[in-house]
Order: C-alpha cells, then structure tokens, then sequence
C-alpha cells in the first residue's frame, strides 16, 4: 500500500535532496516520479537515493521516462531501475547477498569479494546509500523482501546462482555443461535423509563456479581438474553424530590434491573428519586461503602444526573434542587478525608464542572448560580489540590488561573471575563488558568511562554499585541473580537516583530481591525503550521514563507509591491492591488507560482514599504494588508489558492502545482482567498462576493473536466463544490446567483445532489415564515433554523438602498429551519455581543426546546418588529439587 501524495513526496525528497521537499525546479519532476512509484516506501527510498546529488536534470527525466514505462502496479520493475544503475560489480555482490547472504556476517564473503575483484568496499557503500541493502550492527547484511526478490528473480533468469534445492538437484542430473552458474548453496534437508552424494563428473560442468556451500552432501571422486576458479567452498555435515554406526554417514577428507584448493580463499569443512597431515596439507597447498574454519573434529588427537608465510588472517577451530594442547607454532601465523578456539573441552593452556600474533584484533577462547588462565604473552597482543573468554575456567584478568589499549570488547561472562584489575579504569576503547553469571565477584573496580553496554550478575556482590560516572552507558543489566536463586547477599536501603545521570541509556534491566530503594529516577532517561524491574523494594519513583519506551517487564516489584507529573494529552493509571490493615483499606484494581486530550492541574499522584483510609497513614511496605502510574502521551510506543509477582492485584483494566506483547502471571488474587478488546493489535497474550482469575474480557475480538497461553488459572470461566471468536484459527493455543476451559491435549495446538474441542467434537482422553495413573503410582510421578516421558521418584525429608530423582526416560513417538500430576493441592499462592535450591548448575541438554542418559539412568543402583556426567553438550546431576524449572529450562 502506497503512502499519500504529500507522505511519498516528503519521504522521496529526504533521500534525493536530504530535506522535505524538493526545490521548486525540481518539483515537477519530483512529483512525477513519485506519481509513478505509486508511492511505494522502497521504491521511493532506493530512487530518491539514486538521484541523491544528480543535478543534471536530463538524468532526472531519463529515470522518469523509465519508470513510466513500467507498469504501474509492477514493484519488481521500478526497483530493477535502480539495480541496472549499478556497475556490474555492484550487480554483483547484490546478486550474492539476495541469494546467500541475508542476515549473515559481512566479513567472509568480502574476501571472496576482494579477491574476484568487485571492489567490495565501495560496492557496500554504494548499496546502503542506494537503500538496498543495511549494515546492522553485528556487521550482518540485510536486505528488504522486495529487493531479495528482485535478486532472486534476476539471477533466475539469468541462470547465474542456485539456491533452491530442487533446482541443484535438477542441475545436477543434467549432462548439459552449466557455463553460466557462478554459485551455489545447498541448505540442509532434514535429519531423516541420507546425504545426497555428488560427484566430481557432474560438478565438472560447472566449470566457472566461484562459490560452492553444500550441506549433508558426500562427494565423490577426483576434483583437482576442475573447480580452478573456485574462491568459496563450503561442506557441512550433521555435527552432533557420535562414534558408532551412525558415524559411517560423516564425511572424512581423505587427502587435499583430490581438490583444487589454490585460488580458494573462504574453506568451511564442519562435520568433515580430517586428519593431521591433511589438516597441514591444506594449509600448504591453499596458498590464498583468508579464511578456514574446522569444526567437529573426532580424527585430530595431537597438536597440528602451522607453517610460516601463512596468508591464513582468520582460523576458526570448534569442538576438537579431543584436541589437548595447541602448538607453539601458531606464532608463525603472523597474519591472523581473528583467532577461534571455541568448545575444545581439552585444552588445558596456551602456547606462550601466541604473543607473537601482532595483528591479532579478536581472540575467542569460548566454551574452552578446561582453560585455567590466560599466558602473560598475551599482554603483546597492541592490536587486540575483542577478548572473549565466555565459559573457560580463568579465574583472573592480568592484572596489568591496560596494556591491551585497543581493546573494545571482553566476554568474561560464566567464568570463575572473583576479581577485575585495578587498570580496568585505564583501558580508554572499552565499550563493551560482559560478566553474566560470574558468581565470585563481589564488587566493582573504577570502570573506564568509555562503557557503552555493561552486564553484570553476580550471586556474590555485596553492595550495588554506584555507576553514575559511566554516562556513556547504552544498556546496562545489574544482578544479585536472585531472579534464578531466589536469594541474596544484598539487605540493604540505596539510593538509586544516580541512575537518572545515564540519561543515554537504552535497555535498563535491574535485579535486586531484597534492597529497599529510597529512590529510583528514571524520568530522565529520555532514550529508554526497554526497562526490565526484578524484585527491587521501591517506596517511590519520581517519573517513569516516557520518550521511546517500548518494553516494561515488572516482576516482584514492590512500591506503595509512585509519584509522577500528569500528561497533558494522554494519562496512564495503574493502581494496585494491598491487604487489608487494621486501620486502612487501600483499592485494589489496576487501571491501564489512554484518554485523548486529558489535562491535570494536579502535581503528585497518590493512593487513593477509600473509606476509612489516611493518606498520612500508608500502610507499611508488603511485597505488591499499590499506587498510581501516570504515563506521559508517548505510552502509545509501548510494545511489551510484563506484569509478574503482584499477588494483590484483583483487577486490571485496558482502553485503547498499541500494546504487541502481554504477560500476565504469579497475580494470585486476580479476578477480572477486562479491555482486552482495545488491544487491537495484540499478538501474543501469557496468563499463568493466577489462581483466582475468573473472567477475561475481550479475548475473543483479538484478531490478529497468533499466540495465547493460559496455565494455571484454576477458576477462570469459560472465557472463548467458538462461534464468534475472531481469533485467527492458525493462532497457537496452549491451555493446562484452567477451570472451565479444557485443555489442549497437546502442548500447542491451533485456535481452528481447539473449537472443536471447545464445541465438544474432540474428547481428551489423556484425562482418565492421567487420573489412573496418579492413584497407582503415589510415590512418583510422571511427566512428558515433546517425545520424552521423564519419571519422577519422590522421597520426603526431615525438614518436609521434596527433592526428587529423575529415574527414567522414555521416548515415545507422536505422544500427544501432557501427564503429570494431579494433585493441584499442592500448589500454594506462595510457591516459587526457585524457592529451593537446585543441587546442580544446568547448562543444556541437547535432544540428540538423551539417549546417552538412558544408559546411565537405567543403572539404578546409582540412582541413589547425583550422576554427574560429562560431555560437550551438558553438565547434569539428577537429583532435583524443582522439577518444573529442570524441564522449563531444558525441554
């Protein structure tokens, strides 16, 4: 749908003449256009960006002849003017990025770019200021749908590039020499089939083929008379197969001169076994080659070796399971600018030569468990910018790290670092900082100003920190983690009004259970679109941010009052519940709403009054809201609200507004939440836990829901009409355990397939069974989740804990119901998914490997005790004190 002529004429002169409109003797022409464009968004932006300082206006009337031309409703055609404006090597690389490189790191394929001569820099820049492609900020490449298809349409008839795997099949069986393909990628098809097998024979009649990706693919035979003018070449296989049977299926390259690797200068081999003398084979004979990367490796047991006048600038080696040590030779790479070891569990050290890597800019020891400390070497590493030691086992920075000055980025995050160095402060190009989930730190040092994003959790700080000098702050995240512990070393009052200094930030997220906030002011924070609140103790806010706020996440967030300046267009109030005093009564109902042109003389907002209440006698702080919020008119940017742990709201009200995103759980005494026909635009709506819900107002007049999931909510009505719902029937529907409304059946199910159980057509059978099973088997209990059924053992404790032992799994094949245990009176308002504590830290647990628990789990003899079991995907003790968040975690 076209803008309005005065829309697409003000959008056409920003990018053709960089203001918002043209100059009167370009007006005519500029209408013209615009006329012509049907005043399409894209359309309008990409010529506009080409006319952009073309002052010759027999140009201008060249593009509008050309454009008349084209039919008036044709988009593919008027932006196919802007693409046959560009040089040929600019077609080029638009080509490639539409049909491979969408949402994919720039970085690669600019070598292949380079060494085909396309000129790639400038070509880059000449597509971003044409509009037809954006640089996002992981340097990834984005491209608008219309323009991908352009691309995927030019290079089609052109016969240019394969993508489609039906088409490379075809191409494949064919006898015809494909003289014009320059490029091909073959995507995965699933893990049911074998890999296609190609063969030399017929990739010989691609003999001007530059790039080649194939996945789940063996080849076969010998490759050295063809592919000469190959610069990519890519081959990937199925990662996570173990040694056994299944084994045969992975590739392994037998020696490098079956290929011609001499002009290659990208080499991906993942998934594909290759020996040591292969492995410095290959680097000999790719004397080009930029980039290499080798992942999931079973073959290589030593250390291999690197030769010397390497043009290798960026060696990326993953999951060498076996992989102990890394050789002192790696110094003789003298070019490498990035360097990756991620998830060799193995390696123990580094070679101290790694210091000799002068141009070294980013060094990845991720996942690397074994990893103790860092060499002292790599204090030489001048050039260094991105340090990242996420997972390792390093319990300390040098201590001398200001010596890295270039240094822009560090991930420290999961590791043991109990202390930062005092030098932190001297290194000026910080602006990234991550240490999520470091546990031993119990304060910060001076941190340098320069920090544009800082993450912090920690189970052990002390105190919260006062940041207020670091005012370059973009997003900031600050945690006691007792979001997940639900515990803390933090008891104490602060003063939190330090935060309204950071006045750049962007995404605020604080958690903190058991600090009482004097103050908090984040009126100031004109920038803010995301505010995530966890647990903090605030009596009173000054103002709420209002500008760009887009999402608000509250959870176990307590306050008995907030304080904010009335809007002068619209007014948001949100007042909350609290229990009954001997002395007071507060209102208990929560009130979201919109009213145009509103207007208050009023200063503060308090709570009100009812009978027999005293403003001057506000009861004492208990652990909800109460209060009221005024928003400033820009609420209307909200796109997300979470509202988690208020157990004494009864009541939330909407009016209209632009909300996506609504989440609403741990509300125990809610009973009414109405206007939900006002959120016109919602897409996705949670409610959970709240025990008292009764009735939900609305819901059926969200057309444009694709997602609803309501668990827990044991009173709620019968709230969803089938015969006048205007949910769409592709929306996802998860109902469990809720009143009147059965449940799905499965864990997700289509709003089209529940009506009908809704109108009574389908009967759950699950129910009976689930019922039978819980009077037979008192002392466990059983659970499923996607294909897997788990069982759980209870045993009673001393202190009335119930841990319990996950004894057993069992895979069943299209299970299509949820059973687990039916004893709801054991769910009390003041249950918590982390109230007792986990004995094991859980990373993750790949499905494709559970079948390696089945053999431990069926030896019961050590079911008695934790069973803690190694490998690359998980880290595991099976005895459990909260079932729920081990499966709601990890299945």
């Amino acid at each position: 749908m076209g803008l309005s002529g005065k829309d697409a004429l003000k959008l056409f002169s920003r990018h053709a003449f960089n203001e918002d409109s043209p100059p009167d003797d370009y007006g005519t022409l500029s209408k013209g256009i615009v006329y012509t464009t049907n005043g399409l968004p894209l359309a309008l932006q990409a010529i506009g960006s080409s006319l952009f300082y073309k002052k010759n206006k027999e140009i201008w009337k060249e593009w509008l002849e050309k454009l008349k031309k084209t039919p008036h409703k044709d988009v593919l055609a008027k932006l196919r003017i802007s693409y046959d404006a560009l040089e040929w090597y600019e077609q080029q690389i638009f080509l490639d990025i539409a049909c491979f490189f969408i949402g994919e790191n720039k970085t690669n394929p600019m070598y292949m770019w380079k060494d085909c001569m396309f000129y790639p820099v400038g070509a880059i820049e000449v597509l971003i200021n044409k509009c037809m492609i954006k640089e996002l900020d992981d340097n990834s490449l984005w491209m608008h749908d219309q323009f991908r298809d352009l691309g995927r349409k030019i290079a089609k008839e052109e016969g240019t590039r394969l993508w489609d795997k039906d088409d490379i099949i075809h191409k494949l069986k064919s006898t015809e020499t494909k003289g014009s393909v320059e490029a091909l990628r073959m995507k995965p098809r699933g893990s049911s089939k074998d890999p296609i097998i190609v063969t030399s024979e017929q990739i010989k009649r691609f003999p001007d083929i530059r790039f080649l990706s194939l996945c789940e693919v063996n080849c076969q035979g010998d490759f050295t008379s063809c592919l000469s003018k190959l610069k990519w070449i890519s081959l990937e296989n199925k990662y996570s197969i173990p040694p056994g049977p299944a084994a045969a299926h992975r590739q392994r390259l037998e020696a490098t001169n079956s290929w011609h690797l001499e002009n290659v200068v990208v080499l991906n081999l993942s998934g594909v076994d290759i020996t040591e003398d292969v492995f410095q084979s290959l680097i000999k004979e790719a004397r080009k080659l930029k980039v290499l990367t080798l992942c999931y490796n079973t073959l290589i047991h030593g250390k291999p070796t690197f030769p010397r006048n390497s043009s290798l600038e960026k060696l990326t080696i993953s999951n060498f399971l076996s992989l102990k040590e890394i050789d002192r030779s790696i110094g003789k790479l003298t070019k490498l600018t990035d360097l990756s070891f991620e998830l060799c569990v193995e390696i123990e050290k580094l070679p101290e030569q790694i210091g000799e890597l002068q141009e070294l800019q980013h060094l990845s020891l991720r996942s690397c468990d074994s990893l103790r400390e860092l060499p002292d070497s790599v204090l030489k590493l001048t050039s260094l910018m991105k340090l990242d030691v996420w997972g390792t086992r390093i319990t300390r920075l040098p201590d001398s790290i200001d010596r890295l000055s270039s240094l822009s980025s560090i991930n420290a995050s999961f590791t043991s670092i109990e202390k930062l160095p005092s030098t932190m402060s001297k290194l000026l190009c910080l602006q990234t900082l991550h240490l999520n989930n470091c546990n031993q730190i119990q304060e910060l040092p001076e941190l340098p100003r320069s920090l544009t994003t800082l993450r912090l959790t920690s189970t052990s700080l002390v105190t919260v920190p006062n940041l207020s000098y670091l005012t370059n702050l973009v997003e900031l995240t600050l945690s006691d983690g007792s979001e997940s512990v639900a515990e803390s070393d933090i008891i104490q009052t602060c003063d939190l009004q330090w935060i309204g200094s950071l006045s750049r930030l962007s995404k605020l997220q604080f958690c903190f259970s058991n600090v009482c906030v004097s103050t908090m002011e984040l009126g100031s924070l004109s920038q803010l679109k995301e505010l995530i609140l966890h647990g903090l103790d605030v009596p009173a806010f000054k103002r709420l941010p209002s500008s760009e706020l887009m999402v608000l996440e509250l959870y176990d967030t307590r306050g008995k009052q907030i304080r904010l300046p009335p809007s002068e267009k619209e007014t948001a109030t949100v007042a909350s519940s609290s229990r009954k005093s001997e002395n007071s009564k507060v209102s208990r109902q929560i009130e979201i709403i919109f009213m145009e042109g509103h207007k208050s003389s009023g200063g503060s907002v308090h709570l009100r009054e009812e009978p027999g209440c005293n403003e001057l006698q506000a009861p004492e702080l208990i652990d909800h809201w109460r209060g009221d919020f005024h928003f400033p008119s820009s609420i209307n940017t909200l796109r997300k609200l979470v509202l988690w742990g208020c157990p004494g709201v009864e009541d939330i009200q909407f009016v209209p507004t632009l909300l996506l995103i609504l989440s609403v759980g741990g509300c125990t005494s809610l009973k009414r939440l109405g206007g939900l026909s006002n959120l016109k635009y919602l897409t996705e709506l949670t409610l959970n836990r709240c025990w008292n819900l009764q009735v939900v107002e609305g819901i059926d007049e969200l057309k444009f829901l694709h997602q609803l999931t309501i668990d827990r909510c044991g009173t709620v009505e019968r709230i969803l009409d089938p015969s006048s719902s205007k949910i769409p029937d592709k929306c996802s529907i998860s109902i469990k355990r809720s009143g009147k409304l059965p449940d799905c059946g499965r864990t997700h199910n289509s709003w089209g397939s529940y009506k009908k159980i809704l109108n009574g057509t389908e009967i759950e059978r699950a129910d009976s069974e689930t019922e039978t099973m819980h009077t037979e088997t008192e002392g466990f209990y059983i659970t499923v989740r996607g294909n897997f059924i788990f069982r759980f053992d209870k045993s009673e404790t001393e202190t009335g804990d119930a841990p319990v032992h996950l004894s057993a799994i069992v895979t069943v094949p299209d299970m299509n119901s949820i059973i687990e245990r039916a004893d709801s009176e054991t769910e009390s308002e003041s249950e918590s998914e982390t109230e007792t504590e986990e004995r094991v830290r859980l990373l993750s647990i790949h499905r494709s490997s559970l079948f390696l628990l089945l053999y431990l789990l069926s030896i019961s003899a050590l079911l008695k005790f934790p069973i803690y079991w190694e490998s690359p995907y998980a880290v595991c003790v099976f005895t459990i004190y909260n079932e729920r968040a081990f499966l709601k975690r990890n299945f």
